[in-house]
């Protein structure tokens, strides 16, 4: 999923969501997997102030 930079948990009170990590890359290449906020929101590439764009790769959610 191309141009990506954020996903909400699914949590809507603390401690309801479930764990997971996404991993994206950007343009350049350039791969980094991160644990998502089960209970928030996790930025990626331009949502967390970066200037490149990032593409899902891969989305895991565990139980």
């Amino acid at each position: 999923m191309p141009a990506f930079f954020e996903i909400r948990g699914d949590g809507t009170t603390r401690g309801t969501g479930h764990n997971g990590t996404a991993t994206v890359t950007t343009e350049a290449g350039v791969k980094t997997t991160k644990g998502l906020d089960p209970d928030g929101s996790t930025q990626f590439g331009i949502g967390e102030g970066g200037e490149e764009p990032t593409t899902l790769l891969q989305l895991t959610v565990t139980p």
